[in-house]
């Protein structure tokens, strides 16, 4: 008798600690994130398009922005007027899981740079709702800048 409950105590455990590990690894899913895969630059005459490709986990009909900061080589955030220089484009995932691209753009002449300059763009992933960015880390991208060429 007393291994009977031995063995019904342990059966109870073992399904509370299987109870417990299935609603972790469920809870650990469900965790809004986003991952930038590509990012493509089409340079025109006196704009510039930026692609940005990737993935987005867990925000099913929640709205989203994908921005663009721009620096210089060395790190030194490009500034005008009104502060950093970045853009943005808000989105909003249909599915649960699913792979976007959003497309980014702006006149050559908000960058207010007169000489030829290398430069890199940060593109980060914001959750509107949660007020968060989904993605671990900026997505970083160089750019050669000639204003002279547009």
């Amino acid at each position: 008798e007393k291994a009977e409950t031995e063995r019904d105590t342990a059966r109870r455990l073992t399904k509370i600690a299987e109870d417990r590990a299935a609603a972790a690894e469920e809870k650990v899913s469900l965790v809004p994130q986003a991952t930038i895969t590509n990012v493509r630059i089409a340079e025109k005459k006196k704009d510039i398009d930026i692609f940005v490709a990737f993935n987005i986990k867990n925000r099913k009909s929640s709205k989203g922005i994908v921005k663009a900061s721009f620096y210089f080589a060395n790190g030194r955030p490009l500034r005008n007027k009104n502060g950093t220089i970045s853009i943005s484009e808000e989105f909003t995932p249909k599915l649960v899981s699913e792979n976007l691209t959003v497309k980014l753009s702006m006149s050559y002449a908000e960058l207010n740079i007169a000489q030829p300059s290398n430069l890199h763009f940060r593109f980060r992933i914001y959750d509107k709702s949660t007020e968060k960015f989904l993605d671990r880390k900026p997505y970083s991208k160089p750019f050669r800048y000639d204003p002279h060429k547009n």
